[in-house]
């Protein structure tokens, strides 16, 4: 199966969203081909690089501040180095963006098709209970929520790491106060609680409107592809009444992620604004009592800005990465379902020679284990002989044919080719050796 929708692990039964996270990563890593790959390794260096000159700037700041009273000639290097530091924390990021909107694409395509042949891998019976359009979405949902998930690791959760990663070495690395550092760690810690609550939520009403709304698409794509079915028996108001159900529940459950998304954002900005005022304040003092410089002062203030600002980000973060999770883990359940070469797993050749003779004994099928069809059928057809099955409509006759061709399983007996039985024979060999004209199909030869 496609390595990218491993079937170990349910989304619903992973240990925690860091381990879905490593799972889905680990997948999207080994969907790509090796050059995708590199390309992806040459954009997250320059997103590191680019970060890492965006949270050193703040030093060259602090030069520019504390050389202003030793004339102008003090300053020109300072202001060099924090012009040149801006200036590539930028172009980086941006040359980054353009190769990943290059290698993205591809990552799209290799997964789409990844899913396209295990879905046309599943049974037929696994069809009959599932609306195609519903599971259209799913495909598309899916992969967008895989690329989704790339781009947030990407240019989300890396810079974020380095960034503060950098700020909070500096600041241990240097003279400052340790009650400055601790405030920011104690207000990461705040953050991240409070944020960790309201993200459970959050999770659940997305997850509940997507899957309404999947639903509601659905049921309209199944409708306009049985459109004949639908006017004959005069059914639109049905099919519409059933669409507006499926998006009033959507509506609902979007109401309520909206809901939790603003209270914990204003939680959040009382953090911040506590954590600021506490930061700046000590190094007021610092800088009061002749402690510490102007330029340590707006370097303290640089760092405390640049600490809360990817922590703010964070919570955009989680949503993407989180809504791009449970987008891809719809279509990982979807895809969990066993395909008909695990169902199906004969590899007899056909025997050869040309015409076969069929053997059927007591063949016994019915629909959903209720309606009986088929009751101990017996044929013997000697090879190069020609039979004619004939009967009212809904006798069997096109669910023997299915039978041969293993679209389902039988509840008893056998089918057998020159003594061989069907379920031990290739799939896909019996299949070609066998020829049928089914009503109405549209498909593409």
């Amino acid at each position: 199966m496609p390595p990218d929708f491993d079937r170990r692990r349910e989304p619903g039964k992973l240990a925690g969203l860091g381990e879905e996270l490593r799972h889905v990563s680990t997948g999207l890593w080994r969907s790509v081909p090796p050059s995708t790959r590199w390309q992806m390794g040459g954009v997250l260096v320059l997103v590191v690089l680019g970060s890492a000159f965006q949270a050193l700037s703040p030093l060259a700041l602090k030069a520019i501040i504390d050389g202003l009273g030793s004339g102008p000639a003090a300053v020109v290097l300072p202001v060099l180095a924090y012009a040149g530091l801006i200036g590539a924390a930028r172009v980086g990021p941006s040359i980054a963006g353009w190769g990943y909107q290059l290698s993205s694409r591809r990552v799209e395509r290799a997964l789409s098709l990844q899913a396209y042949a295990r879905l046309l891998d599943l049974p037929h019976a696994f069809f009959l209970k599932h609306r195609s359009g519903e599971m259209a979405r799913t495909v598309s949902d899916g992969v967008s929520g895989s690329t989704t998930i790339l781009g947030a690791l990407l240019f989300s959760a890396l810079p974020f790491l380095v960034e503060v990663g950098i700020a909070f070495a500096v600041l241990a690395a240097s003279s400052f106060p340790w009650s400055i550092t601790l405030v920011l760690v104690v207000f990461v810690i705040g953050y991240g609680i409070v944020f960790e609550k309201g993200i459970a939520g959050q999770r659940a009403a997305y997850r509940d409107a997507a899957r309404d709304n999947a639903e509601a698409a659905g049921i309209a794509h199944d409708a306009f592809a049985n459109h004949e079915a639908i006017k004959l028996f005069a059914r639109e108001r049905y099919v519409l009444d059933h669409v507006v159900s499926g998006m009033a529940r959507s509506d609902a459950h979007w109401s309520r992620f909206a809901r939790l998304i603003g209270v914990t954002g204003a939680a959040q900005g009382l953090i911040v604004a506590a954590a600021m005022g506490c930061t700046l304040l000590l190094a007021g003092r610092e800088v009061a009592a002749g402690r510490l410089t102007a330029g340590d002062f707006v370097l303290v203030n640089a760092y405390v800005l640049q600490v809360m600002g990817p922590v703010e980000r964070l919570g955009h973060l989680i949503r993407e990465v989180t809504r791009g999770l449970d987008m891809a883990g719809r279509l990982r359940r979807l895809l969990a379902e066993p395909s008909e070469s695990e169902l199906s797993p004969g590899q007899a050749s056909l025997p050869p020679g040309g015409a076969l003779s069929v053997q059927v004994r007591q063949l016994r099928f019915g629909y959903d284990g209720e309606r009986e069809v088929l009751r101990g059928i017996d044929l013997d057809i000697p090879a190069g002989r020609t039979l004619a099955v004939v009967g009212r409509s809904g006798s069997g006759k096109s669910t023997l044919a299915r039978l041969f061709l293993r679209l389902y399983a039988a509840d008893g007996g056998r089918i057998a080719l020159d003594g061989v039985p069907v379920e031990d024979l290739d799939l896909q060999a019996l299949r070609r050796a066998i020829a049928i004209v089914p009503p109405g199909n549209r498909a593409a030869a």
